[in-house]
């Protein structure tokens, strides 16, 4: 948790690009201070339902069907849901 939100529900960007995995913080700000010396890094709270349905279905991409229709259009939890089942992409409506 930081600040009381649950690590699941924060995004951490570096002017546009999410921060994903074992990226170290420190070598990307190396790299992007290099042309013009100066960092944008952002904190954002996704909503809890989003970052829950985000875990179900990376562990199981079938559980998409189960997602609430508003969620079975949401980009990044189809994405995540496809890359654990390719056959969840027939849960989208």
């Amino acid at each position: 948790e930081v600040a009381g939100v649950p690590r699941r529900e924060l995004r951490l960007l570096l002017d546009l690009r999410e921060l994903l995995g074992p990226e170290r913080l420190g070598d990307l700000c190396a790299c992007a201070a290099g042309g013009e010396g100066r960092l944008e890094l952002s904190l954002i709270k996704r909503p809890p339902e989003q970052a829950m349905w985000l875990e179900v279905v990376a562990s199981d991409g079938r559980q998409l069907a189960q997602a609430p229709e508003e969620l079975k259009v949401d980009p990044e939890i189809v994405e995540a849901a496809v890359r654990n089942n390719w056959t969840a992409f027939g849960c989208v409506p």
